[in-house]
């Protein structure tokens, strides 16, 4: 698994840089605070930072107060902190530091410090798409330990629509008297649906294990309603109300269906001038709803820090928790740290 997974990862790195080049169309005007025009393509805004594709420089980032005003005429989807969602095209303004947004006969002129993204709706499939993947690993002689760590994810995005692919897994060898393996593996595919800046629907689909708790596998399905509570160009913080419905099975081989309610929440700080720093933190409590007195509690931690373009160091915390582990000789509590080198790709 490991072999293919290093192969995959080698792979969407040559793969996302040839797509970069095939599908440039830099037709976009950027007036920049110090008095330069840059002719290129609008990638996306976020996070307080627009991602501008140019010929011979590849894509640089400008922060929101570099930007006097942009032109493009792609079709847009455009949200700004005060609840508001545009479609349509950009175009300077009469006064620096806003900007014309819209379509022909519905026009608005907004702050460019008040949007906190900018998205094209592209036609071209493959420029929908963005992600990352990162992979570590470390050796401990005096415990004769080795333990790999590998995550990714893999989100495309529509008009209103929007699908993610996630992947984690841990894992250690101890050798002592016998080899000892232990496991942590997530598979998560769920797509969110956008009913305003701040409110969206999310239906999810993954399959988990870990060994340590006793759980060979827990197939499940959730939906849910997230909320946003802070969404700013430097921080976004939200929180998630839903109801999920699983199927576990122990490493003794028990079956157990589960019906749960989900409480969880997402938080994200950014800074985006060199070195690039994201910090990410969620949490979940899932009250059993089948038995009574059981519930579990999920949450992890992750930090990047940007080494040179499009790569970063990574380092991850999660924690879990089952008050009644399925597994007759699962533990309560799991809990790891790691470190890597990763890639992203938008």
């Amino acid at each position: 698994m490991h072999k293919h997974f290093i192969i995959f990862f080698l792979l969407t790195i040559s793969f996302s840089i040839g797509i970069k080049n095939v599908y440039a169309q830099k037709t976009d005007t950027l007036f920049h605070t110090n008095g330069n025009i840059l002719t290129g393509e609008v990638k996306k805004f976020t996070k307080g930072l627009l991602y501008f594709k140019m010929d011979g420089m590849g894509t640089i980032k400008v922060e929101n107060e570099e930007i006097k005003s942009l032109i493009s005429n792609k079709f847009l989807r455009i949200l700004t902190k005060h609840n508001k969602i545009y479609y349509g095209d950009i175009d300077s303004s009469s006064n620096w530091g806003e900007v014309e947004v819209g379509l022909l006969d519905e026009r608005d002129v907004i702050k460019v410090n008040d949007i906190i993204e900018i998205f094209p709706i592209n036609n071209t499939f493959w420029l929908r798409i963005n992600g990352r993947m990162d992979l570590g690993a470390d050796y401990s002689k005096a415990n004769n330990m080795l333990r790999i760590n590998g995550s990714g994810q893999v989100n495309y995005q529509k008009e209103k629509w929007g699908w993610q692919f996630k992947y984690n897994n841990h894992d250690s060898w101890q050798e002592t008297d016998s080899l000892l393996h232990t496991a942590k593996t997530d598979f998560i595919l769920s797509t969110e649906y956008l009913l305003s800046p701040k409110w969206r629907v999310t239906g999810t689909a993954g399959r988990s294990s870990n060994t340590e708790l006793g759980l060979q596998a827990r197939w499940y399905t959730a939906l849910s309603l997230r909320n946003y509570l802070v969404q700013t160009n430097r921080a976004t913080l939200d929180y998630t109300v839903g109801l999920s419905a699983s199927l576990e099975k122990s490493t003794t081989g028990t079956l157990q269906n589960n019906y749960e309610l989900v409480f969880g929440t997402d938080m994200d700080i950014f800074k985006y001038k060199s070195p690039d720093i994201s910090i990410t933190f969620f949490a979940q409590m899932l009250p059993n709803l089948k038995t009574k007195g059981r519930w579990r509690f999920d949450s992890g931690f992750d930090a990047r820090i940007e080494i040179f373009s499009d790569f970063y160091l990574s380092g991850k915390i999660y924690y879990q928790y089952d008050s009644m582990p399925i597994g007759e000789d699962g533990q309560t509590t799991d809990y790891s740290f790691a470190t890597g080198v990763g890639y992203s790709f938008n």
